[in-house]
């Protein structure tokens, strides 16, 4: 989900001062392994106005499983943070860092699109919506259940090696707003009125149908329809057609929102939202998208 460059180096710092413990989106494809900024950690205010005290949990991700289970139970609105080093072996196409191969980001044993084949990914509960860690992020927990890390791959039969991974969690946080909006199927972008500044912390829930073609009737939910990264009228190549998408300012990189997404802001300006589909005029219904925007 997102990407924060220097979150390591700002885990340590603020270790050291608050006497932390541990425990052992370019226009048309997005780069996740450069996509946003670091937007910082904030140890002066919380969720639930605590002491500041940040834990490192130390976690194993090998390259031979799709899913590790971390041990790490969250909650609902809990920000965490993780950096990863260490290499994957992903059969004949390589060995490759949490990032990923950036060149794959449409795989088909991928299981989160726009993200680098054989990245470091995530996900919250056994059923959970896959996410894109990287090497370096925070996320917002959107549900409560367990965190599993693993590995952007589903052929693992033939992987080797492994990422290490530090999870910070209950990072303290600061709300700055939250908006629920429709996001009509029959207009290309739709104005949030959020506006974001580089590093805050942007999660977003999406549900609902949108009909993307008129005369079939075929629909689907946010996460676009199965297998389609390769449809004519997809403005996010990486993405499956008529998925929820998103943009921040006028020219601003597309990236993949989906059911749910949650990542440090990689740019400032508005906030817009709209449908992975080139031809709208044949389309109806609407996703419903629950906005929150928080500093930490």
């Amino acid at each position: 989900m997102g990407y924060a460059p220097g979150l390591q180096s700002t885990l340590v710092s603020v270790a050291v001062m608050v006497g932390a413990c541990t425990s052992i989106g370019g226009e048309s494809e997005p780069d996740p392994g450069a996509a946003a900024p670091d937007g910082g950690i904030d140890a002066g205010a919380g969720s639930d106005g605590g002491a500041g005290v940040v834990e490192v949990i130390d976690v194993e991700v090998p390259g031979t499983v799709v899913w590790t289970d971390t041990g790490i139970d969250v909650v609902e609105d809990e920000h965490l943070g993780v950096t990863a080093t260490g290499m994957v072996l992903s059969g004949n196409d390589g060995e490759y860092g949490p990032a990923g191969n950036p060149g794959r980001t449409s795989a088909d044993s991928n299981l989160v699109l726009c993200a680098g084949h054989a990245s470091l990914i995530g996900r919250v509960g056994p059923d959970g919506d896959a996410f894109y860690v990287g090497p370096n992020t925070t996320f917002v927990a959107t549900r409560s259940d367990r965190l599993y890390l693993g590995v952007n791959d589903t052929g693992i039969d033939d992987n080797g090696g492994a990422f290490a991974a530090g999870v910070a969690i209950d990072l303290l946080y600061t709300r700055v707003t939250m908006r629920n909006l429709m996001v009509p199927g029959g207009v290309a972008w739709t104005d949030t009125g959020v506006d974001l500044a580089v590093g805050q912390q942007l999660t977003i829930t999406a549900r609902g149908t949108v009909v993307h073609q008129a005369s079939s009737g075929d629909s689907c939910d946010p996460a676009g329809v199965p297998g389609t990264t390769g449809h004519d009228a997809n403005p996010l190549k990486c993405s499956n057609h008529a998925a929820l998408i998103g943009r921040i300012g006028d020219g601003g990189a597309k990236f993949l929102v989906g059911r749910t997404y949650s990542a440090p802001s990689a740019a400032s300006g508005r906030l817009f939202l709209g449908i992975n589909d080139d031809e709208t005029g044949n389309n109806s219904g609407a996703f419903s998208a629950h906005i929150s925007v928080t500093d930490r």
